[in-house]
């Protein structure tokens, strides 16, 4: 049987997040902060330490209306294609997408990790970019011996969802602003979330990266033309 909680602050996996984090998020900065720290803790928990986010972007639009098709908040229920008329056919929050780097290649190569934050990824995985785009053409477009120099970058990008009710001091927040807009425009403006992080140290090796790189096509370049004299 279920067990039943009288609040969302009483669930395990929401006193996990607020252990790691030290507090329930209030605003979306503090999710995405939060999102970083939980992340890092599930490495370290599963016995990869040396790996760790050096990167994160997200972006994410409030909507009243988020889809429980395939997740639910903690104390809510799922409603595959709004079948049971009984149930809640979504959900307030945010959704929009993530895009997150790891320094290395980790056991969680999809998106586990980020199910501890109780935050959503939908469609998604490998491939992407995101802001990172250079150092990952750079990357593979570097010969071997370079490439040894330098970690692989690990980008991978999801959709990306928020459940209001899993976030008790974020939705007063959100109440807050809607209030607020009625009152002094007479309407509810769209609250929108856009922010990109880079771990500082992670900066400095990109760069460093790049630099030989860049070094490399110069010779690569001068050598061509030597050839041609």
């Amino acid at each position: 049987m279920k067990k039943v909680y009288k609040s969302v602050l009483d669930h395990p996996n929401k006193k996990y997040t607020m252990k790691v984090f030290g507090k329930d998020p209030e605003t979306l900065d503090e999710v995405f902060d939060s999102v970083i720290a939980i992340v890092n803790d599930q490495c370290r928990l599963n016995n990869e330490p040396d790996v760790e986010v050096v990167g994160l972007e997200i972006a994410l639009t409030y909507t009243p209306e988020v889809s429980n098709t395939h997740e639910c908040p903690l104390l809510g229920t799922t409603n595959w294609g709004g079948n049971d008329k009984t149930a809640p056919r979504n959900y307030p929050g945010f959704q929009g997408f993530i895009c997150i780097r790891y320094n290395k290649d980790n056991e969680s190569f999809m998106d586990h990790y980020l199910g501890h934050t109780l935050t959503h990824t939908g469609s998604g995985g490998g491939g992407h970019t995101g802001p990172w785009g250079k150092i990952k053409t750079a990357y593979y477009d570097a010969p071997r011996h370079i490439q040894k120099t330098f970690e692989r970058p690990e980008i991978l990008r999801w959709d990306y969802k928020i459940f209001l009710d899993d976030f008790p001091e974020l939705a007063g927040w959100v109440n807050k602003q809607m209030t607020s807009d009625m009152l002094v425009h007479g309407e509810i403006n769209p609250i929108t979330f856009n922010r990109t992080w880079h771990l500082k140290e992670q900066v400095q090796a990109d760069k460093k990266f790049k630099a030989k790189f860049k070094k490399f096509k110069a010779r690569r370049i001068l050598n061509k033309a030597y050839a041609y004299e």
